[in-house]
């Protein structure tokens, strides 16, 4: 299953419906009042990213402000 927003899954694991699996970034979300038992998953799990365009076309203005802000978050390594 699943869920757009980390307070569903916090909800549902509370009633004992499965588990969820998110970044850390979310797990902070998390109400410190909440039952959940919240693990870091060792070691690290990476992600790749692939962006892709139509060469003939430059990517609009908002599309091009995103591919800058994913070149800042990998440091300029793409």
């Amino acid at each position: 299953m699943q869920i757009a927003h980390s307070s569903n899954a916090d909800k549902l694991v509370t009633r004992g419906i499965g588990i969820a699996i998110f970044p850390a970034s979310v797990a902070k979300n998390i109400s410190p009042d909440s039952s959940v038992l919240i693990k870091k998953i060792e070691p690290a799990v990476r992600v790749g990213y692939l962006l892709s365009w139509d060469r003939a076309h430059t990517p609009g203005r908002l599309a091009s402000k995103f591919i800058e802000h994913v070149r800042e978050q990998l440091d300029g390594t793409f």
